[in-house]
């Protein structure tokens, strides 16, 4: 069955839904084309609406995060610095000798 748009592509056609539906579909799409060649405004758009919705991941790499816990409201979660190889390479070497 063709869509509304004359093309055989399967979508939901449903205007029929609230505004912010209707807007975070199109910002989505948007958001997807955007990204490879001019993600500088699929970003500001992130920013500016919030939109696409992003799921917070589940778990974190504790070498990233200094924080205890997941809550992301926590002020202490915020990333930090990340290592270089260098500094990296110093810790394992100290943690082996204490072998």
């Amino acid at each position: 069955a063709k869509n509304l748009a004359g093309t055989s592509a399967k979508f939901d056609d449903d205007i029929s839904g609230a505004g912010n539906t209707q807007l975070e579909k199109i910002i989505t799409q948007k958001y997807l084309g955007l990204f490879p060649d001019m993600s500088m405004e699929a970003g500001n758009d992130k920013r500016r609406l919030n939109l696409p919705r992003m799921d917070v991941a589940l778990s974190r790499d504790p070498l990233l995060y200094e924080g205890k816990g997941n809550n992301i409201l926590d002020p202490t979660n915020f990333i930090k610095r990340v290592q270089s190889a260098i500094s990296s390479l110093n810790i394992v070497i100290r943690n082996l000798s204490d072998l």
